[in-house]
């Protein structure tokens, strides 16, 4: 299991994407400070990291394209594609989690 990378205040790369936060594994990117991430974002992030290790990195990303670009065919809108991604709907559960010692260690937290 490859060791993740966190990198903060990656604003102009994370605008791009208008997003807070991704997993490009085994990076972990976040447009913020350390200090101005909420553990919620946190625990997001990490459930991505969770399903590309459990998915493979090819599986993942071609899905996750794929669901989105099906999603743009379905709804004609980019947030409502990105929204009803399933990837994205399990990230937004976990976003209720608590953060435990493991999570914690991963995003290198402690």
């Amino acid at each position: 299991m490859k060791k993740l990378r966190i990198k903060y205040n990656k604003k102009f790369l994370l605008k791009l994407f208008g997003a807070e936060a991704i997993v490009l594994y085994p990076y972990v990117l976040f447009r913020g400070s350390k200090e101005s991430v909420s553990e919620q974002t946190y625990l997001h992030e990490y459930e991505h990291v969770r399903q590309v290790r459990e998915s493979g990195f090819f599986s993942f990303y071609v899905s996750y394209i794929i669901y989105n670009f099906a999603g743009l065919i379905r709804y004609r809108n980019c947030f409502d594609a990105y929204y009803y991604i399933p990837y994205e709907e399990e990230a937004r559960l976990a976003e209720s989690d608590v953060m435990t010692d493991e999570i914690k260690e991963a995003l290198s937290l402690c």
